[in-house]
């Protein structure tokens, strides 16, 4: 464990290398100076990906920010206390307005960054937290004690305040920040809260319970086993919805220049993130994704939530009879070698009472 976990971090920290994100589209900087206007409430992130960053505030519309570089989809901007975060693209738009009322970030959690670092070491901090999580879900929760004990050794031996010595004790606290994953096949949150709208909410399990019955309705009807959820698949699921979100529409791409849906580049995100689907036939997985608009007045918005997701899945029905070509989303839906599936389900504010509602399907034959 030693000797391996070594050779990962030493590769990382004192080798060259590329700084693409494991999760994420390409991360290319790119200086940028303005005053930036919120035109969609959006969360502020630790770091410019959904996938291992934390949500350290909300940028609320009409809210203005300076902003100071961006990488890829994702804007540096510049907090009151002097930190910067980083925040969607889409979210912001550049105004001659100046800033002349401080915002008041409301912190979601009592994560603390030292953005003393630079946009490289960030990054770089960023991937080796990528790999330790992989580790720990992959091995076994056991390993983040493990870890931590070998890199404390190693912080040891370092001079505090140098740049190595930082960027391990930095990583050191993000590695105690993992969670244990709850054990449960159900989704445990029954009402969720619209990120950027904190007046609105819906019973996910409601959404949950009905897109499985629709689907499992249609393969009752031709006489396959029916599905049931996998917390691994929700999983991936969620967080290709939220990136969605981020990102205000829905693909298959994970990489910049991808074609509509290369199958390694999503067969490979999928293993990174400890989902691998055993071979039935030639069959592994398969991932659908879907977005509708929907009208809500109330703070309770279930029913529209419900509506934008049947409208959804009626798509995906009409496909019936189509070619193979054309009837993608059907045959994810009556594939006789999937067994499990995972849903992700995130909605976004499109002001007033308009709502989108993400949806991304993971299908699977049987995890490995």
């Amino acid at each position: 464990m030693k000797k391996i976990f070594f050779l990962i971090l030493a590769s990382i920290i004192w080798t060259p290398h590329s700084y693409a994100t494991d999760s994420c589209i390409k991360i290319v900087p790119q200086e940028a100076s303005f005053v930036g206007k919120v035109v969609r409430g959006a969360n502020i992130r630790s770091y410019p990906c959904t996938y291992n960053s934390s949500v350290v505030g909300t940028a609320k519309v009409g809210e203005k920010f300076q902003v100071i570089s961006k990488v890829d989809g994702w804007y540096f901007i510049k907090l009151t206390n002097g930190t910067t975060a980083r925040v969607w693209d889409q979210a912001i738009s550049q105004t001659n307005e100046t800033i002349d009322t401080p915002q008041i970030i409301q912190t979601n959690t009592a994560v603390t960054i030292d953005y003393n670092f630079s946009s490289k070491d960030r990054i770089l901090i960023y991937k080796i937290n990528s790999r330790i999580e992989k580790i720990v879900r992959k091995k076994g929760f056991i390993y983040k004690s493990k870890i931590i004990t070998i890199l404390e050794k190693a912080l040891q031996k370092l001079s505090p305040g140098s740049r190595k010595y930082e960027i391990i004790l930095h990583v050191i606290n993000r590695t105690k920040e993992i969670e244990q994953e709850s054990p449960t096949t159900e989704n445990t949150t029954s009402n969720y809260e619209v990120s950027n709208d904190t007046n609105l909410s819906f019973d996910i399990n409601k959404v949950r319970s009905e897109w499985l019955k629709w689907q499992n309705t249609e393969r009752k009807n031709i006489g396959v086993e029916l599905y049931s959820y996998d917390s691994k698949l929700d999983k991936t699921a969620q967080e290709w919805s939220e990136f969605a979100t981020q990102r205000g529409y829905i693909s298959h791409k994970r990489d910049v220049g991808d074609s509509f849906y290369n199958y390694t580049k999503i067969e490979g995100w999928m293993k990174d993130r400890g989902v691998v689907c055993k071979n039935v036939n030639g069959t592994t997985y398969s991932e659908s994704t879907g977005a509708f608009w929907f009208n809500c007045s109330t703070n309770d918005c279930t029913d529209g939530a419900v509506s934008a997701a049947k409208k959804t899945f009626d798509y995906y029905m009409s496909e019936k009879g189509l070619s193979n070509s054309q009837n993608a989303h059907y045959r994810g839906i009556t594939n006789k070698d999937f067994r499990k599936i995972g849903l992700g389900l995130d909605i976004q504010s499109q002001g007033g009472n308009n709502y989108v509602l993400y949806m991304t399907t993971h299908y699977c034959t049987e995890l490995q």
